[in-house]
């Protein structure tokens, strides 16, 4: 079969469960000939051995059978960086990006200490020591297969050395070390709407009823780990902004402000400890 032709058939297994199915099957084929999307549609015409069909009608089956496509691809790009990724962290979202390069635009070229609570693929982390050379941190997550990935990439980013993962739960994570910058994407999906996200892990994602299950606990956290006039960003849903805000507020932290993603929604709380700052526990 020519390359156009598997490509429909591609298309046609994939029209029930994605709303780009011709994309799809484009990227899954172009991966297993290690082409990119342009030069596999110039060469539409030509024949596509056997084995390759059939392999691409595997992966096809498996996107058929709902499993995400950037963990059949295993990697997905974030903040320009190729990040491995499993079925045991969250696929890295653009939106997320905006998360890092606040945080990079804070601290500039200086050497700083970085805590990255709940780091998954390790993407947060490991994106802001790409691009800040002098700084160094700690990723800490409940999973033990995130933690596996996080140290892959790391190790694939030639970040071993400034960049450590640790697997724990940040409610019993007990450290000496304070830190310059918090970062933090926790669970916030609401949970009738944790289904909706098919194949990715759900302790990532859940976030309890209302999604604000885990943010009094994380900001009395923060307030232990931060160095006095230290800064911390976290990711939230935007229809809870408000709420996220004002239990940062009420645990004591200043400056306490909305950072938008690249919808102008209201997607990350950023705010500082302050030196004296009386920290009553949030509410």
């Amino acid at each position: 079969m020519k390359v156009k032709e598997v490509l429909k058939e591609g298309k046609d297994l994939l029209s029930e469960i994605s709303d780009a199915p011709m994309l799809e099957a484009e990227v899954l084929l172009s991966y297993l000939l290690n082409l990119d999307r342009a030069a596999l549609v110039a060469r539409s015409d030509e024949e596509v051995d056997n084995a390759v069909k059939e392999k691409f009608i595997s992966l096809i089956a498996k996107r058929a059978d709902g499993v995400p496509l950037y963990y059949i691809l295993g990697k997905k790009e974030f903040m320009g960086i190729e990040f491995f990724i499993n079925e045991s962290v969250l696929i890295p979202r653009q939106e997320t990006e905006t998360l890092v390069e606040e945080a990079l635009k804070l601290i500039g070229n200086k050497a700083v200490s970085v805590l990255d609570v709940g780091t998954g693929s390790g993407c947060i982390l490991l994106s802001f020591l790409y691009y800040n050379k002098k700084s160094r941190g700690i990723g800490i997550d409940i999973s033990s297969g995130a933690i596996e990935v996080a140290r892959k990439n790391a190790e694939l980013l030639g970040l071993s050395e400034r960049a450590k993962f640790k697997e724990a739960d940040f409610r019993a994570f007990r450290i000496d070390e304070r830190f310059d910058i918090v970062l933090s994407n926790p669970p916030y999906v609401r949970t009738d709407e944790v289904k909706q996200l098919k194949g990715e892990p759900e302790v990532a994602l859940s976030g309890g009823k209302d999604g604000l299950d885990v943010y009094p606990q994380l900001a009395q956290f923060i307030a232990e780990v931060l160095k006095e006039n230290g800064t911390f960003i976290v990711e939230v849903d935007y229809r809870s902004a408000r709420k996220v805000k004002g239990i940062f507020e009420s645990a004591g932290f200043r400056f306490v402000k909305f950072l938008k993603d690249l919808s102008g929604r209201n997607r990350f709380i950023e705010g500082v400890k302050f030196e004296g700052t009386k920290f009553e526990g949030a509410k």
